[in-house]
């Protein structure tokens, strides 16, 4: 099982998430954590991005990170499994990668191969994220408070996993559906 101390050894903004965590969780870290760090870009900037889902009892808690060229944003969700409409799993597979000459592949797979994973995918009921930003107007010498502007998502989760250094791996993975089966038996 994913235990915080993969989480730790990132060394992402570690105190941030841990604290939140447990802030969150009264004062305990979740037992069983699924994670990814990810790189990724927009017009502007190239920047990383992290997503944690821990289980503790019955409460799920989701932290998404992003490390921006102005600083750090997140955003956290609590989520009790009573809220879990669906869980799915599926097989995954990453980009291909060349492989090392005597790595055994399947024919006509000589010298690259797929990674193989697992993606997981959490469906919530009546669970929806609103979005907020600050209102612009054509103006672009305009200084004055415009108020905000939001929009609503149904919400869910999707994670995929494989071999990754900086995320779980599919073992992980399964565990972690294992002790989220148990919760969602029990309700």
């Amino acid at each position: 099982m994913t235990s915080f101390e993969k989480v730790r050894a990132l060394g992402f903004h570690v105190d941030l998430i841990e604290r939140l965590l447990r802030q969150v969780n009264a004062g305990h870290l979740p037992e069983h954590c699924l994670f990814q760090l990810e790189t990724t870009f927009d017009d502007q900037a190239v920047f990383r991005h992290f997503d944690l889902v821990g289980l503790r009892d019955s409460l799920l808690t989701a932290i998404h990170v992003d490390e921006l060229a102005d600083g750090v944003r997140w955003y956290l969700n609590l989520i009790h499994v009573r809220q879990i409409t669906g869980l799915e799993l599926g097989s995954a597979s990453f980009p291909h990668r060349v492989l090392p000459e005597d790595e055994p592949v399947f024919p006509g797979l000589e010298g690259h191969a797929s990674l193989p994973g697992l993606t997981v995918v959490l469906s919530f009921a009546t669970h929806r994220t609103i979005e907020m930003e600050p209102m612009q107007c054509d103006d672009p010498e305009c200084t004055a408070d415009h108020g905000l502007v939001g929009s609503e998502k149904d919400d869910g989760l999707v994670m995929s996993f494989g071999v990754q250094p900086e995320s779980s791996d599919e073992e992980d993975a399964m565990a972690f559906v294992g002790a989220l089966s148990m919760q969602l038996g029990q309700r």
